[in-house]
C-alpha cells in the first residue's frame, strides 16, 4: 500500500482511472483493516502508518462521490479505532492521539464534503464529524481519569510517607 498508493489527481485517461481504482482498493482496505478489533497489534501497526494515512485521504475534495466516499469511510475506521484504543491504557492513548491528530487535520475538508451534491457523502460527514466529536469527549474523559488518578495517587503516597514520618517520632 505505501509504494503503490498515488496521489489524488483529476485525469480522464486510461492510467489515471487505473491510479484511481487502485487508491480506492488500498483505502477501502486500509478502513477494514482498521475496522479489524480482533488484533489491537494490527491496529497499532496502522495507526503508526500516519503518512500513509495521510496520503490516503489527500484527496476527499479532488472529484465525485466515488472518490471521497472510501476517503470519509477511513476517517470514521479511524475515528472509531481511536475511541477503542483509549482501552489499551498509555500505548492505546498515543495511538489515539496520532489518531485524532490526523482526523484534525481533515477536519477542514470533512466540513467541506457537508455541502457535496451527492447525500451519501453528505450524510457520511456527518457521521465521521460525529465520531470526531465523540472521540474527542472520550479523550477529554481518559485525560480527566489519568489526571485524578495521578492527584489520588500522590495523596495516598504522601499520606503513607506522613504515617511513615509520624511512626519514627513515636
Amino acid at each position: 500500500a505505501e509504494r503503490d498508493l498515488q496521489p489524488w489527481v483529476t485525469r480522464d485517461d486510461t492510467q489515471g482511472q487505473q491510479i484511481w481504482r487502485l487508491n480506492q482498493r488500498i483505502v477501502s482496505l486500509l478502513a477494514e483493516l482498521l475496522r479489524y478489533h480482533n488484533a489491537p497489534e494490527s491496529l497499532m501497526v496502522l495507526a503508526n502508518a500516519s503518512d500513509l494515512l495521510m496520503r490516503a485521504t489527500d484527496g476527499m475534495l479532488v472529484d465525485g462521490e466515488a472518490c471521497t466516499t472510501p476517503q470519509l469511510e477511513l476517517l470514521e475506521a479511524m475515528a472509531v479505532a481511536a475511541q477503542l484504543s483509549l482501552g489499551w491504557g498509555v500505548p492505546g492513548k498515543a495511538m489515539a492521539d496520532g489518531l485524532w491528530n490526523l482526523l484534525k487535520y481533515r477536519l477542514p475538508a470533512t466540513v467541506q464534503c457537508l455541502s457535496h451534491s451527492s447525500a451519501h457523502v453528505r450524510a457520511l460527514s456527518t457521521s465521521v464529524l460525529r465520531d470526531i466529536l465523540h472521540a474527542e469527549s472520550l479523550n477529554f474523559r481518559y485525560c480527566k481519569n489519568i489526571s485524578e488518578k495521578k492527584h489520588h495517587s500522590e495523596h495516598l503516597y504522601y499520606g503513607k510517607d506522613m504515617v511513615v514520618q509520624d511512626w519514627h517520632k513515636a
